[in-house]
């Protein structure tokens, strides 16, 4: 740390080296040392001052070796020296040397990017004519797009017009074509219609001619029925088909072996059961002279009315079905009747209801019994 002289002759504070105290303490001892003035101030002054000028001279004494190195010292490191100054000078030089390198540095540097300012300012020359060149080729090819799309959008246009106007001819010719036709039509319909007409008066002609010839025939065969006295024969009664209706048959008496309108005879010649008069329902014709006929009778058949008798409330179907499911037994039932159609067909009524036969049919130890559901909120 360098020292700083002072002239006040205050003791300095802080941390120095060997070289500025000993300059401090001789100059200190110097100011202490008697001066002219010494013999105007007072005897006791004079000989503090005297005692405090002894002891600094016996510090000096005692500390002449190290107050001779540390000059020493000092000489050799005084700038004004000459080993100093040659020192300096060397360094100088050293820096002299490294700032002409580094100077030629910075040279070789500003001129590298010079070079380089002119390579980009050649860069970007040659970017922007290629760029120019580019948006160039890119406008004259957009030009020529764009007339090529307005000659395809003129001659799109022009085709359309000439696709329209074609169109057109072929509507106005096709309308003339349908009219022509419509009219065409229209004549072949009143023909059609006329000779429809003609043909319709001719059938009516015809069924009118047919059916009196057919009455005729009838008249001419129901006299000549009547000549032969055909009556029904071998009148048979059959086991019960469905509720209150019993099958008949019996056969054509008094037919002649070679009649030819056998079947014709069967369905015209009725036959009395009961009280009344019945046409046969179907005719089998079995050969030369023999035809059968067969009747189902609904009227005074007492032994095919089978009835319900008790039933049973079996309760709800299912939890919150709205529905309730009775049973009935079916007494009566004839003998070789089909169960299943007089369970069916035979009528009941019950809670207000009337029912032609049962929903449901089955039977269980020999007994048939049927099963209704009714509707029941309580359910």
């Amino acid at each position: 740390m360098p020292f700083n002289y002072q002239s006040t002759g205050e003791r300095p504070t802080g941390d120095y080296d060997s070289e500025a105290i000993t300059v401090y303490a001789i100059t200190y001892a110097l100011s202490k040392c008697p001066c002219e003035t010494d013999a105007l101030k007072g005897s006791r002054s004079t000989r503090r001052m005297t005692t405090q000028s002894w002891i600094i001279i016996a510090t000096l004494l005692f500390g002449l070796p190290f107050l001779f190195e540390t000059t020493a010292h000092v000489a050799n490191q005084c700038p004004l020296s000459y080993g100093s100054r040659a020192q300096i000078r060397e360094e100088w030089q050293k820096e002299v040397s490294a700032q002409e390198r580094l100077h030629h540095e910075w040279h070789r540097e500003k001129v590298d990017q010079e070079n380089l300012r002119l390579e980009w300012l050649l860069e970007e020359r040659h970017h922007e004519e290629q760029t120019k060149q580019r948006r160039q080729r890119e406008e004259e090819y957009e030009e020529d797009m764009r007339q090529e799309w307005k000659k395809e959008t003129e001659n799109h246009l022009k085709h359309q017009a000439e696709e329209r106007r074609r169109w057109e001819i072929e509507e106005e010719n096709h309308w003339q074509e349908m009219e022509q036709l419509r009219l065409e039509w229209q004549r072949e319909e009143e023909e059609q219609r006329h000779k429809m007409d003609r043909q319709r008066e001719e059938w009516h002609r015809e069924m009118e001619e047919h059916d009196r010839l057919e009455r005729e025939r009838r008249d001419q065969e129901k006299r000549e029925r009547q000549k032969m006295g055909m009556f029904w024969d071998q009148v048979e009664a059959h086991h019960c088909t469905t509720y209150a209706t019993r099958e008949y048959s019996a056969v054509l008496a008094n037919l002649p072996v070679d009649y030819p309108h056998r079947v014709e005879a069967c369905k015209e010649i009725p036959i009395e059961i009961h009280g009344k008069s019945y046409l046969p329902k179907h005719c089998e014709d079995q050969g030369p002279g023999v035809v059968i006929g067969r009747w189902e009778i609904n009227h005074n058949e007492p032994d095919c009315v089978p009835f319900w008798n008790w039933f049973k409330d079996k309760g709800c179907t299912s939890e919150r079905s709205g529905r309730r499911r009775f049973e009935h037994y079916l007494e009566n039932l004839p003998y070789g009747g089909d169960w299943r159609e007089f369970c069916a067909t035979t009528p009941v009524s019950f809670h207000g209801m009337h029912f032609p036969g049962a929903q449901i049919c089955f039977q269980y130890n020999l007994g048939t019994y049927g099963h209704w559901e009714i509707e029941d909120n309580s359910c």
